[in-house]
This record gives structure tokens, sequence and C-alpha cells, in this order.
């Protein structure tokens, strides 16, 4: 296998000042903006690239969450598996089709859905097939935004809200530790480019529709996850024993470059992982506040004014 470090760089940050130096217009070191590069940033390094409906302790959240958890027999049987987790996910995403729809709220257009309202199990065989299926993005997007888990992993187009996320989150935790929040940077134009003419990864990027979602707009949201493989044995019956796979993207794309003969022919960086010390975070969050990336930019309404008074008298700007 490749080594780590050729798919990830980590960079080491000192201090607010040198963080935004690398994210000025003039860098010439990373050339970040404007260059197909989408951003991820997290209060804390044990937060890893796995989205919610991935991460090991939320299982039996998931499970409980999903309506359709009350379908199947107690018998002690090993429910931990690929097949029961996006039968869970397939729950959830179909309650909250369904609770929408039944409330007049305008949602996306799923006809899978649509034809199985009230007999929940007739368009099951979606989840047999590649999770998660494209016909049902829109609406996991959505889904995502409203705070539901999902497998769909959260990135902005732009660095500063992603450090926004990140500074605040840090704040709230009073995280002022030794500890280091994160800003990620995937290179995302150069993965999609290489993938027209070669299936690359199973890596998908999903463009939600930013019409009628302010804040998704307001925060220049982009989605990520791992496409899951069909889940059929050669003879077409279901394989319900397959495991999850619970790895953190940067380790999904390193396994898989690494059977990737042309990428292994002409490597290139995916990931910078800059690492930033948490003592910084409040520096980091006034001077955003400064450049106007605050929560009532990125939550238009009074909910994000509310926030941005909050969180003012936290940071004490």
């Amino acid at each position: 296998m490749i080594a780590y470090e050729q798919v990830v760089e980590t960079v080491h940050i000192s201090s607010a000042k040198e963080l935004f130096e690398v994210l000025s217009p003039f860098d010439d070191r990373y050339n970040l903006l404007n260059n197909g590069y989408i951003f991820r940033g997290v209060a804390s390094t044990m937060h890893f690239l796995l989205p919610t409906a991935l991460r090991p302790e939320n299982f039996e959240y998931i499970k409980s969450f999903s309506n359709l958890s009350k379908f199947i027999i107690q018998d002690g049987k090993d429910y931990n598996t690929e097949f029961f987790q996006r039968f869970f996910e397939y729950g959830i995403l179909y309650d909250f089709f369904v609770n929408s729809d039944s409330n007049g709220l305008k949602i996306p257009h799923v006809d899978a859905l649509r034809n199985s309202i009230g007999m929940y199990y007739k368009e099951m065989s979606m989840i047999y097939e590649e999770w998660l299926p494209k016909e049902l993005h829109e609406l996991a997007a959505l889904a995502q935004h409203y705070g539901l888990p999902t497998r769909l992993l959260d990135w902005s187009s732009d660095p500063f809200v992603s450090l926004y996320f990140a500074s605040i989150n840090s704040l709230k935790q009073n995280n002022d530790s030794d500890e280091y929040m994160v800003l990620w940077a995937m290179n995302r134009y150069r993965i999609e480019f290489e993938s027209v003419t070669e299936t690359y990864s199973q890596l998908e990027i999903i463009n939600p529709p930013y019409g009628g979602n302010d804040n998704l707009r307001s925060q220049k949201g982009i989605l990520t996850y791992w496409r899951g493989d069909e889940l059929l044995n050669p003879d077409g019956s279901i394989n319900f024993e397959i495991g999850i796979d619970r790895r953190p993207l940067d380790e999904l794309l390193q396994e898989s470059l690494s059977e990737n003969e042309r990428y292994l022919k002409e490597p290139f960086k995916i990931f910078y992982k800059f690492l930033i010390p948490n003592k910084e975070a409040r520096a980091i969050f006034i001077a955003l506040e400064k450049m106007n990336y605050n929560a009532a930019r990125l939550f238009p309404g009074f909910d994000g004014i509310a926030m941005l008074m909050r969180e003012r008298l936290l940071t004490k700007v």
C-alpha cells in the first residue's frame, strides 16, 4: 500500500497569522483559493473524516432513530452489518420523506419513495444495490442539513466557512489544551478530472441545489460519500453478513489509490491536513468576524442573529 503521506500532507500551523497567510490569494505554497479544493473544519484531531451514520458509537442511535427498526425480530442476531446499516439509513430517509410530504413541505421528488408510501418495503431493493443511489442524493442532502444522520460528509468550497465551524466549536468546548483543530483541504477538481476517463475511486461528490436552502447556499455546502458496493451474492441472493466499513475517507482513498495503476504512475496529493493549535481558536474567530464570517451570514434569518449574539458573548468579540 502507498504511504499515507503520499495521499495526505500534514501541515503544522503555529498561529492564526500563519494560517491566514496560507489562505491568502498571494500564497504560492499551497494555492488553495479558487483552485478546486473543498474544505472541512473540525475542532479536534479526534473528529475523523467519518459521517455521522457510520460512527461506531452511533449505531444504536441510528437503529432506534429509524422507524423501520420495529420490523426486525429481536432474536439476538447481529444487526451490525452493512445490510442492516443501509436498512436503518433507508428508514430514516423514508420517514423524513413521508413526514415532510404529509405536512405539506416541499421536498425532492423521489418516485421510488412516492410509490411506496404506506408500503415501506416496496422499493427496498435499492439497499441491495450500490448505496447511496443517485435518486436519494438530494433528499439525503436535505435530511443531513437538518441534522438527521446520513453517510454524507459536509464540506464547503469556502475555507473560511470551514474555519468558522472549527473555531466556534473549539471555543464552545472550551478547548484551550495543547490539542489541535483541523482544516482539511481536498483536491476535488483533480479527483473529478481523473475520474472522467477512469473510475478512480468510490468517492462521490454531491453538489446539492442551493435554491430554497439559504443556509446551504450561504455556507457553500458540498457533500461527499463513499459509494457502497452491491450486497448480492453471485447467485443473486442477498449477503446479510458483509461488515460495515467504518474507516475514514482519507484511509479509504489511501487503499483505493494503492490499487490504481494510473495514480501510481502519476501520483498527486489528495489532501492537505492543516493542524492548528486550539489556543488560536479565539484569534481565528475574531479575524473571521472582521471578515463578516459569522452566524448571521452563514445562517440567514433570526436564528443566525441570535446565534451571533450568543457567540459574541461567548468570545467577547
